[in-house]
């Protein structure tokens, strides 16, 4: 195929999810024996996958695909792809129970969640093809993916009560933010005979992936009361939940069979990572007897 201009390939993908899932509820109860309780749930639950794919040649094998060729521009072969999901759960619940006699009972529940997973395959491929040639430009192969997630579970429990007798006010609360991001980017010239260019050849995968995560909790039980609160923030990039590697490459290949004239040749596979966990959680337990407890996990 002969082209007297610059000659491109491309696929590009981008794609931008949002979502925020809210969960409020408020109990009340008065009377001699009181009793009130509650439970609120928020979640953002999110899974993307995608597939951007780029290829010229024969991917059977068969040789004399055909000839590429620029006269007098470049030769670009793109594949881009770009996952960005912005998920936010919460969830607030609060409960009081008012007695006038000789017990009170008040419960509250509050659960925040936030999962979300992005699984992309991005690539670019000339593969058989009988020569690449870029008679006064350059010839680039390239696969490119990035991946942002940004991710908040917040879950609040409040439970109080009032009265003459004797009271229990139970308050928990739970947060969660799961992320899973899952990747194969390849930028490949494969079982090409020759390969000509005046200026620069490249072969480029790139691969970005960014996961801000935030989780937190917050309990309060006033009045007789136990409050229990949790956040846990757990980020997997190359792994799953149960810790199994998945198939994640990152990969750039040159393989030619006959000659190779280029000004310059750049063959690299670039990764770049970046995880930013926070998690936080707080309990306040107020009564002549009280007990709090809170407890924060993250994983990345």
């Amino acid at each position: 195929r002969d082209v007297e201009r610059s000659r491109g390939l491309g696929d590009v993908y981008k794609r931008q999810v949002e979502t925020l899932g809210i969960g409020g509820a408020v109990a009340f109860a008065s009377s001699i024996t009181a009793v009130a309780f509650g439970g609120s749930s928020g979640v953002a639950t999110n899974e993307v996958y995608t597939e951007t794919h780029v290829e010229y040649g024969d991917d059977d094998g068969a040789a004399g695909a055909g000839e590429l060729t620029s006269a007098i521009g470049d030769i670009e072969i793109k594949s881009e792809n770009k996952s960005t999901i912005i998920a936010e759960g919460i969830g607030a619940q609060l409960s009081h129970a008012n007695s006038t006699g000789a017990m009170r009972f008040s419960l509250a529940i509050g659960v925040g969640l936030g999962r979300n997973t992005v699984e992309s395959s991005t690539q670019a491929i000339v593969a058989d093809a009988a020569s690449l040639t870029a008679v006064l430009g350059s010839i680039t192969v390239s696969a490119s993916n990035t991946a942002d997630i940004s991710s908040l579970g917040v879950a609040v429990a409040i439970a109080t009560g009032m009265g003459k007798g004797e009271g229990v006010s139970l308050a928990g609360g739970g947060s969660e933010s799961t992320n899973i991001v899952s990747r194969n980017v390849i930028a490949e010239i494969n079982g090409v005979s020759d390969i000509r260019a005046y200026a620069a050849l490249t072969v480029a995968a790139t691969d970005e992936a960014s996961i801000a995560a935030e989780s937190g909790v917050g309990v309060l039980s006033g009045g007789g009361g136990v409050a229990i609160g949790a956040a846990l923030a757990r980020n997997y990039v190359g792994y799953d939940p149960d810790l199994n590697k998945t198939n994640d490459k990152i990969h750039a290949i040159l393989d030619y069979s006959g000659d190779l004239d280029a000004g310059s040749v750049t063959v690299t596979a670039d990764e770049k990572i970046l995880i930013d966990s926070d998690v936080g959680a707080a309990s306040m337990a107020v009564a002549y007897e009280a007990f709090g407890l809170t407890a924060t996990v993250s994983a990345n």
